[in-house]
C-alpha cells in the first residue's frame, strides 16, 4: 500500500506503528464505518482481537501532539516541515489538511514509500 495516499483510520494505525504507541485493544474495531481500511477482512483476526482503536493522529491536533514533538516540527510560512531526533527530514507527503500531510510525512520517513496491507 503506497503510504502517501494513506487516510483516516488506516493512516491513524500506521502513525500509532510509527511511533510504537500500544493500540487500545479494549473497544472493538468497526469495519463497516466509513473510515475503515478498505483491505480490512474480520477472518484475519481471532474473535476478541482486531486492530483495535488509535488515537485520531490525523484529525485530532491534541493527539497528533505526540508526532509533532517527535518530529520537531515547525511553521515555516504555510509549509509544515518535520525531522525526526537523529536529523532525517521527512520525505514530502501532501494531504487534504495539514493534520494528514504531516501524518503521512512521519509514515514515510519510518516505514519508506509502502507499508504491507
Amino acid at each position: 500500500m503506497i503510504t502517501k495516499k494513506l487516510e483516516g483510520t488506516l493512516l491513524d494505525y500506521w502513525v500509532s506503528r510509527a511511533l510504537q504507541t500500544p493500540i487500545d485493544r479494549s473497544k472493538r474495531f468497526d469495519p463497516v464505518s466509513a473510515d475503515a481500511p478498505r483491505n480490512y477482512d474480520p477472518r484475519d483476526y481471532p474473535v476478541g482481537s482486531g486492530p483495535g482503536v488509535v488515537p485520531p493522529y490525523s484529525t485530532d491536533w491534541g493527539a497528533a501532539g505526540a508526532v509533532i514533538d517527535r518530529m520537531g516540527a515547525g511553521r515555516n510560512g504555510i509549509c509544515l516541515t518535520g525531522s525526526l531526533d537523529d536529523g532525517f527530514q521527512a520525505d514530502h507527503a501532501a494531504g487534504a489538511t495539514p493534520l494528514v500531510a504531516l501524518m503521512r510525512s512521519f509514515v514515510v520517513s519510518v516505514f519508506g514509500a509502502e507499508v504491507p496491507g
